[in-house]
């Protein structure tokens, strides 16, 4: 809809993802947490090489390795998000509601931040675990 027009200027959008996810036979259950917690029993695992979209100059891309899910089917591991024109991309899913407005503000704020002296994007790890995220080290 509108918010991808937007995150575009009025230009094309288009998406990628090259993933592997172990054992997808095993996401069975009766909730997505239940699911994940089946597949994460058995072994499941998932390696994002490449998952990402593109709408105009944004681009927004996620990777990781090894990623699980715990026995309360809470994801768990390392994700590393990159973002180009990260200040623009968080004013517009503000304006479109996706997030509240102090939420883009810190994450502005943290962009410009971790954005200074390494050009237009921002690369941001991310440790997933007990239902927690924290930046990684």
């Amino acid at each position: 809809g509108r918010l991808f027009a937007d995150l575009g200027s009025g230009g094309g959008v288009s998406a990628a993802v090259d993933a592997r996810i172990d054992h997808t036979s095993a996401l069975r259950g009766g909730t997505p947490a239940r699911a994940l917690a089946a597949w994460g029993a058995a072994g499941g695992q998932l390696d994002l090489n490449e998952a990402g979209m593109t709408a105009g100059q944004t681009r927004v891309s996620l990777g990781t390795t090894g990623l699980r899910a715990a026995a309360d089917g809470r994801l768990e591991g390392r994700v590393t998000i990159t973002a180009a024109r990260a200040p623009t991309l968080l004013a517009t899913l503000a304006r479109h509601g996706v997030l509240s407005p102090t939420e883009a503000a810190g994450g502005i704020a943290a962009a410009l931040l971790l954005a200074k002296d390494r050009g237009d994007d921002v690369r941001l790890d991310l440790d997933l675990s007990g239902g927690d995220v924290r930046i990684a080290r």
